[in-house]
């Protein structure tokens, strides 16, 4: 089995263990996923507050002080194997020590209410990285559940990403629209991030990345954390690990593998636990033999196949850690 680690770009774990905290049983779930984290190999782990419709109004603030909350109790609970990370020392520090790094961010701003000045008491809090929009229409931007193409970022939007970049929280772009994208790649001035997206030349899908998206993430020097959702994919009966790496490869070839990386998005058990009759709990939306990070050592075998062992080492995990190091110095 490979010897590769890996950094993962985007995990909705923490969905199911703040459900699981609320339901007192707290310390099952959360062991369930940090066992899940080592099992595969894992060393860094970007961990979303995803900002559902549920939440998205007069709940969006609380939502995302309960889901911080989460997070930092299964860190103290699991201080042995993971800890929280906020910038470049803290991430070495925790590889030297042999945790896995947490880094906390946000998918979808609504928390952040009309006011850019809350950026800072979230800073404050530990997030890193902030994505505008969870597919709805926010005060900032567009999501990719708006009609194509989108509208570009609002006046706020822009204020938020510029204050954003001041305070050296990364820009998730994953979820904006079209239109979305293109505001804030305009008016970006640090390289940012697709946290968990996939290629629209391989499949149609309104959350994947057009390849003139890609030139302009690889023209802003910025990241792609290549999505295993299958719906995102590939059509029902295609949905399998060489598809996955068939988006990677093409990702990569586009922006260059150095700035390719993992966004897992292993939604399948989050969705089971969470909400059992949604959709995403659908079996077969699901990619066949790779639905949770205890299943990235065989991912390490066909990287390894598919483009060498230097190039699969950096989109395991070593692209993506030296983006991240380089973001949060």
């Amino acid at each position: 089995m490979t010897t590769l680690r890996f950094a993962d770009s985007h995990n909705d774990l923490l969905m199911s263990v703040l459900h699981q905290q609320q339901s007192g049983v707290d310390t099952t779930w959360g062991s369930w996923w940090v066992d899940q984290l080592v099992a595969g190999g894992v060393d860094l782990q970007v961990l979303p507050i995803c900002m559902t419709d549920a939440f998205a109004q007069e709940a969006a603030l609380r939502r995302t002080l309960l889901m911080v909350d989460a997070a930092y109790r299964l860190a103290d609970t699991h201080r042995d194997r993971v800890a929280i990370v906020t910038s470049a020392e803290e991430i070495r520090e925790a590889r030297r020590k042999g945790l896995i790094g947490l880094v906390l961010a946000m998918e979808g701003a609504e928390a952040i209410g009309r006011d850019p000045g809350m950026l800072r008491v979230l800073h404050r809090l530990g997030i890193r990285m902030i994505a505008l929009t969870w597919n709805r229409r926010t005060a900032f931007a567009d999501g990719a559940g708006e009609p194509e193409p989108g509208g570009g970022l609002t006046v706020l939007g822009r204020e938020v990403l510029a204050e954003m970049e001041e305070l050296g929280v990364i820009a998730d772009v994953s979820h904006l629209s079209q239109g979305g994208f293109l505001g804030l790649a305009e008016h970006a001035t640090r390289p940012f991030i697709a946290s968990h997206s996939s290629a629209m030349a391989l499949h149609e899908h309104r959350r994947n990345l057009t390849d003139e998206q890609l030139r302009i993430i690889a023209a802003k020097d910025s990241f792609v954390g290549v999505n295993a959702y299958g719906v995102f994919l590939a059509e029902a009966g295609r949905r399998t690990m060489e598809t996955y790496v068939d988006h990677i490869a093409h990702i990569a070839g586009i922006i260059g593998d150095a700035r390719t990386g993992l966004g897992a998005d292993f939604i399948l058990d989050v969705f089971c636990d969470t909400e059992p009759t949604g959709s995403f709990g659908d079996d077969s939306e699901h990619l066949v033999a790779f639905r949770r990070p205890e299943d990235f050592p065989a991912l390490g075998e066909v990287l390894i196949r598919r483009f060498g062992a230097h190039v699969a080492e950096g989109i395991a995990g070593a692209n993506l850690t030296r983006f991240l190091e380089r973001s949060l110095s």
